[in-house]
C-alpha cells in the first residue's frame, strides 16, 4: 500500500469522524448530561478490524486533538481519556477471544471503557468523586449505545468494504 494513498484515506476517516461527531453534537439530547451515542467511534472501530491497531489509535488521538482545538481544554482532555481507555479495552478484548470479538461486544466494551475513562478525567479535573452518582446511568447508556454503534457498523461493513480506497 502506498503511504501517500493511505494518508489520504485516513484523511477521509479522520473527515467522516469529525462530522459524524458534530452531526451528534447537534442532535437534541436523549441521554444522560452530556452523553453521546458515539458515532464517530465506527471510524475507530472501522480501522481497527479493516486498517490496523496503528491507523485506529491514531484516529483516537486525532479526535482528542480536535477536541482540544475545538471546545477547549477540559473537552480535549475528556475525549483523550475515555478514547484511549476505549481504545484499550478493544485491543484487549480483540486479545482474549483472538479477533472473535462479536462487533457489538466490541462496540459495547468500547462505550463502557469511554464512559469511565470520562468520569475519572472529569472527577480529576472537578476534584470530586463522580463515580457514585454517574456509573450506573452511564453503564446502561454505554451498553445501550455501544450495541447500537456496533450493530450499525456490522450492518455498513459489506459497503465499507467494497470501498476499496487503499
Amino acid at each position: 500500500m502506498r503511504s501517500g494513498r493511505k494518508i489520504a484515506f485516513l484523511g477521509i476517516l479522520l473527515g467522516v469522524m469529525l462530522v459524524l461527531s458534530l452531526a451528534e453534537g447537534m442532535l437534541p439530547p436523549i441521554l444522560p448530561p452530556f452523553g453521546r451515542i458515539g458515532l464517530a467511534n465506527i471510524v475507530v472501530l472501522y480501522c481497527l478490524q479493516c486498517l490496523g491497531w496503528r491507523e485506529a489509535g491514531t484516529m483516537v488521538l486525532l479526535k482528542a486533538g480536535f477536541a482540544f482545538i475545538t471546545r477547549g481544554t477540559v473537552a480535549g482532555a475528556l475525549s483523550l481519556s475515555g478514547g484511549l481507555l476505549s481504545f484499550g479495552a478493544l485491543l484487549l478484548l480483540l486479545l482474549i477471544t483472538r479477533k472473535r470479538a462479536t462487533l457489538a461486544a466490541l462496540g459495547v466494551a468500547g462505550a463502557v471503557a469511554h464512559n469511565i475513562g470520562q468520569l475519572a478525567a472529569f472527577s480529576l479535573w472537578a476534584q470530586t468523586n463522580v463515580f457514585p452518582a454517574y456509573l450506573p446511568v452511564m453503564l446502561v447508556a454505554g451498553v445501550l449505545t455501544g450495541f447500537a454503534t456496533g450493530t450499525v457498523f456490522r450492518l455498513t461493513l459489506p459497503l465499507l468494504r467494497r470501498v476499496d480506497m487503499l
